[in-house]
C-alpha cells in the first residue's frame, strides 16, 4: 500500500505488470535484504537451540553450505549472496541475544479491519506480514526489526513509519501477537531497528496507547488510497526522493523532468556548463564558510537543533581517537590497513572506508578523496545524527 501511495507506476510494475510487459528484476538490495532476513532468522533460532549468546562461525559455516533458498542465490547471483554473507557476519559480530525463552522469532500476523469503500460498502481487509523479534523487556513489549539496507529512521520518523504503524496496529487487531505483546494490558510499545549494515546502530520509539487513538481509521484510509489507485487505473509516476532507489528509473518518463520534486538541472551547451560550475564553487565556498562558523559555535554552546534534525559537530577525548579508528577497521574490514596506517592507505581504499560510515562522509562533504580532510573528521569531529528520509530497502 506505501508503494501504491509513494509511487502508483512503481506499484504497478512491480505488482501488477501490463500484459506483455516486462517486469523488472528486483534491486540487488531488496534481494540480498530478502535472503539477509532469512540468515539472521537461522542464526537466532540457532543461538536458542544451543543456549548461546553468540557465534559467528555458524553464519560461516551456514553459507558455505546453504540451504536450497541461498544456494540458488548463490548460483545465479554470486555477489548479491556475498553480500547476504557480509551481513550476517556483521550481525553476528555484533548482536548478543538475551537468551529470552519467550522471544518470538518471525512472527507471522494478519489483522482484519472494516473499511468503508463509500456508498455505505465495507469491504473487510486482512493485513498480512511477520514481526522479525517479538520480546518482553522491562519496559514492556518490544517489536524488533532487521533493517538490512543503507537508509535509516529517526525515533520521530519511526513513529509516523506506514511499516511501524501496521506493526502497532497488529498488534492491537492479531489475537496471538495482542496475548504475547500485552500479558498485562495495554502499555507501551518500543519499536527497535537495527542496522547490520551500519554497525549493528539501534534506533527505538516508544508509541503509547494515546498514539492508537486514530490507528484504525489511518489504516482505512492508506487502503481507500492504496484501492483509488489500483482500482482506478491511474499509474502515474511521482517523483520524489524514492526515486533513486527505484528499480524502474532508468525508464521512467519522470526522471528527466523532477528530481527530488525539483526541475532538473541538465547542462545543454558551454554557456550552460560553466553556469552551473561557478554556481558550484560559489555554494562550495559558502558551504566552508558556514561550516567553520558552525564548529566555532557547537564546541562552545553544542549541537543546533532545527526543526527535527540536529545539526552540529561532538568535539571527541584524544582517548576515543584510537576507538574510531578501531571501529573502522571492525566495521569495514578494510583489507590490510591497520588503525595507525588507515591516513596513509591509498585513495580509494580510504575511499571504501568511509562508505559506510555516513556521519563522517557528511563532514567530509566533497573533500571525501582527500586524506588531510580525513584525517582532522577522525581525529577531532564527528558529525552527529541527521534525520535522513530513505527507502529501508533500498539501495544507496
Amino acid at each position: 500500500m506505501t508503494k501504491a501511495e509513494r509511487c502508483p507506476r512503481d506499484w504497478r510494475l512491480h505488482y501488477n505488470p501490463p500484459s506483455g510487459e516486462r517486469e523488472e528484476e528486483e534491486t540487488q538490495i531488496q534481494i540480498a535484504g530478502r535472503a539477509a532476513h532469512e540468515v539472521i532468522a537461522a542464526y537466532l533460532k540457532h543461538l536458542r537451540k544451543m543456549r548461546l549468546q553468540s557465534d559467528i562461525l555458524f553464519v560461516d559455516d551456514l553459507m558455505r553450505r546453504p540451504p536450497a533458498s541461498l544456494e540458488a542465490l548463490n548460483q545465479c547471483d554470486p555477489a548479491t549472496f556475498r553480500d547476504v554473507w557480509t551481513i550476517g557476519r556483521r550481525f553476528a559480530d555484533g548482536w548478543i541475544d538475551p537468551l529470552d525463552p519467550d522471544a518470538v522469532i518471525e512472527e507471522w500476523f494478519e489483522a482484519k479491519l472494516d473499511v468503508e469503500m463509500g456508498e455505505g460498502l465495507l469491504e473487510e481487509v486482512a493485513l498480512v506480514g511477520v514481526i522479525d523479534r517479538l520480546s518482553q523487556e522491562d519496559g514492556g513489549p518490544v517489536v524488533t526489526d532487521w533493517k538490512t539496507g543503507w537508509g535509516s529512521l529517526s525515533p520521530s520518523q519511526m513513529k509516523r513509519d506506514p511499516q511501524t504503524r501496521l506493526y502497532a496496529f497488529a498488534a492491537l487487531h492479531d489475537e496471538n501477537i495482542r496475548r504475547r505483546a500485552f500479558p498485562h494490558g495495554d502499555e507501551p510499545i518500543t519499536i527497535r531497528h537495527v542496522y547490520p549494515r551500519l554497525g549493528m546502530m539501534v534506533r527505538e520509539a516508544e508509541i503509547h496507547p494515546i498514539d492508537f487513538m486514530n490507528l484504525e481509521a489511518e489504516i482505512a484510509q492508506r487502503v481507500r488510497n492504496w484501492w483509488a489507485v489500483t482500482e482506478g487505473k491511474t499509474f502515474e509516476p511521482n517523483p520524489g526522493y524514492h526515486c533513486s532507489f527505484c528499480a524502474f528509473r532508468r525508464d521512467c518518463p519522470a526522471i528527466l523532468d523532477a528530481r527530488y520534486g525539483y526541475p532538473a538541472f541538465l547542462v545543454t551547451s558551454d554557456e550552460e556548463a560553466i553556469t552551473a560550475a561557478r554556481q558550484v564553487l560559489a555554494m562550495n565556498a559558502a558551504r566552508a564558510e558556514q561550516l567553520a562558523a558552525l564548529r566555532a559555535w557547537v564546541d562552545e554552546s553544542g549541537p543546533v537543533e532545527v526543526d527535527e534534525r540536529v545539526l552540529g559537530y561532538h568535539v571527541t577525548d584524544a582517548p576515543a581517537i584510537a576507538d574510531i579508528h578501531q571501529a573502522v577497521i571492525n566495521l569495514h574490514k578494510v583489507p590490510g590497513i591497520t588503525p595507525g596506517e588507515l591516513f596513509d592507505a591509498p585513495v580509494p581504499k580510504l575511499r571504501d572506508a568511509l562508505k559506510t560510515y555516513p556521519l563522517l562522509a557528511e563532514v567530509l562533504g566533497d573533500n571525501l578523496t582527500k586524506k588531510q580532510s580525513a584525517r582532522f573528521a577522525f581525529s577531532k569531529l564527528e558529525y552527529s545524527e541527521t534525520d535522513e528520509e530513505e527507502d529501508d530497502e533500498s539501495g544507496p
